[in-house]
This record gives C-alpha cells, structure tokens and sequence, in this order.
C-alpha cells in the first residue's frame, strides 16, 4: 500500500498552502471564497493598515471610519432581510453567498426555526415593557406569551424560582452540571501561595461548621474554580462598557454535597456567605462575579476555541485534501456542516468593537 501524499497544489475554495501539510503549518480559512473574495480581502486589510498606521489625512481617515460604519450596518440590514425572507430560498443558496466556501451556509428550515422564534421572543418582550415596570409582572406577562405560542418556560427559570434566586446550592450545582463543568478542580500543592492568602478568613458551612482550608485541602475536601486566562484581558480587548474578571471561588466537599465558602473577587479582596446579608448583599454580587467570568470563558474558549475552531482544521482540511473523499470523510459531513458559517458568525462578535447580528 502507498503512502498518502497531500496535492502540491491549492484546490478549490479552500485558501491554504496544501505543501505546508507535511510540516504541520497552517490550515486555515479566511471569510472571502473566489478570487473576487481575494481582492475584497486585500482592500480591506489595505484600508485597515491605512487607519491603524496614522498614514492618512483626517478627512480621508473619517471617510474610511464612515465608511467601515455604514458597511456594517448594511451588512447586519442584510442579514435580517435575508433571515425575514427565508421562503424566497433564492437568499439561502450560493447565488448570494459571497463569503463562504459552497454549501457552508445555514439550512433553510433553521433559519426558519430562528426567524419563528425570534418573533415569539420580540412579542413575549413587548408584552413584558408595556404594561409597567413591575419585576414580578414583567416577567409573567413575558412567559405567557411564551406559552401561547406553545413554548414552555425555560428550565433555569423553574429552577431560578424554585431556590428563590442563584442559592448556593445552584451556585455550586452549576460547576458540577451547568453549562461549563469544566473549571472545577481540586486544591493543589502549587496552591499554598493562595491558601496562605486567605488564612484569616473566617469559612463556615451552611449548618454553621467552622472550616480550617489548610486541614480540607489536606483531606482532598477542598476545591478551586479559577479563570487565569482572564487575567490579562484589558478594556481594548473588550467591547465598550464592558468589564470581565477574574475572580476565584473556593468550594468545601462536606457530608451534603460542594458548598461555597469564599469567593476571591480579585487579589487582596475575598467575600464570604457570612458577609453583608441584606440590601447590599455583596456575597450575591461574588457569585454573579464568578457567573460572568464562566460564561465568558465557557463561550470563547470551552465552546466556541476548543470546540468550533479545533474542528475547523478537521472539517476543512480533509476535504481540499482527498479527492475524491473518502468513506469516512463522506460520513462527517453532516456533522460538520455549516462549521465555518457559525465561526464567521461568532469571531467578529467576540472581537469586533460592534457584535454582529445575523438577525
């Protein structure tokens, strides 16, 4: 049998160095399929270096800031009549698709699903804001819409009433079985710096147990949800008015299963549960804190890196590679289709000062 030997050459839509396959060097697609995409790509990027680079006048400059505005809100105008007009199939189908390589684009019927429900959230919304600014009223005004279209209310909405807000109990219950099970690790010996640290807090249990961390990490009782990824993001690398920490919450393995015991909001300023119970109550801000910092992390690195940008290379790759595909590359594309479209969907409202809408 012969070994397999990648094409010397570029093929297709897929815009890489085939040669630099057997080096291991980069795969990677860019938003601008054809040849046509290519000069969109070196204007932009033209233009982009112009402006970043202080190489022209104001007015020229102001003209290329207006003029990048006014593109994206055409774009984003674009994708809402194209979603609102998802009958006329002609708007799903490769002769509007100057972007994505062929057939990357999203299925008619779940653009439709997304259209529909999209209209049911914008009714339930309206029937919330128009009848006062009661909390509790608002919110059930919302869930009966939702119903009379025949959807059911959100299970984090029944568990959010059934333990009267974010508990404890839900708190430490969603590093175990919430959207990122992921961070939740046990206390290790490269932890002394932090457990020295937090040496005169006061820790108790919910049943008013004193706890000594030193002794539960000896025992294996004690754990750590830690974001250090986040630590070193600063106001540029975030969308306007928008602030993400870093904090870290400790979790105590007792007879009733992880309960929380201290929340380190940021280096010299730690809250425990027994702290400032009442109006201001700083211990629900601790856990609202750590929520942030794990969605975050959950979306750009759990979900969108290690998820929608680790299978990018295997479903882009294989197929500018193998000609004609093979059986098994025939079998994953129905569970990679139309990877590319939800990472070009996704970057730009990760990192653009302006999240796209595909609405």
């Amino acid at each position: 049998m012969a070994f397999y030997s990648p094409p010397k050459e570029q093929q297709g839509q897929y815009r890489y160095d085939p040669a630099t396959l057997e080096h291991q060097g980069p795969a990677r697609l860019f938003p601008y399929a054809g040849e046509d995409g290519v000069l969109r790509y070196v204007l932009a990027k033209l233009a982009g270096n112009l402006l970043d680079q202080g190489k022209l006048s104001q007015p020229w400059s102001l003209l290329l800031q207006q003029v990048e505005s006014n593109l994206r809100r055409l774009d984003q105008t674009w994708s809402y009549l194209t979603t609102r007009l998802v009958d006329w199939k002609v708007f799903q189908s490769g002769w509007l698709n100057f972007d994505l390589p062929p057939d990357e684009q999203f299925d008619v019927n779940f653009v439709r699903e997304r259209r529909a429900m999209t209209e049911v959230l914008l009714a339930a919304r309206n029937a919330a804001t128009d009848g006062g600014n009661q909390a509790e009223q608002s919110k059930s005004r919302f869930y009966q819409v939702l119903e009379q279209h025949g959807q059911s209310r959100p299970a984090v909405i029944q568990i959010h009433q059934r333990e009267g807000g974010l508990s404890d109990r839900e708190f430490a219950h969603q590093r175990l079985a919430g959207q990122n099970p992921m961070m939740l690790r046990r206390i290790q010996p490269a932890d002394q710096p932090l457990l020295q640290s937090w040496a005169g807090q006061a820790c108790r249990l919910n049943n008013g147990d004193s706890i000594d961390l030193v002794r539960a990490a000896a025992e294996n009782r004690l754990f750590v949800a830690d974001y250090p990824l986040l630590q070193t993001l600063t106001p540029a690398d975030l969308q306007p008015g928008r602030y993400v920490g870093s904090p870290i919450a400790a979790f105590y393995g007792s007879q009733a299963g992880l309960e929380p015991i201290l929340i380190q909001l940021e280096k010299g300023r730690v809250v425990t549960p027994s702290q400032n119970r009442g109006e201001a109550d700083s211990w629900m801000q601790a856990k609202l804190f750590v929520q942030v910092a794990d969605v975050t992390y959950h979306e750009l690195i759990s979900h969108l890196c290690d998820t929608h940008l680790a299978m990018e290379a295997f479903a882009i790759a294989p197929l500018d590679s193998c000609h004609p595909p093979t059986p098994s590359i025939v079998c994953c594309v129905p569970i990679s289709s139309s990877s590319w479209q939800s990472i070009l969907v996704a970057t730009p409202s990760c990192s653009a000062k302006e999240p796209r809408s595909i609405n």
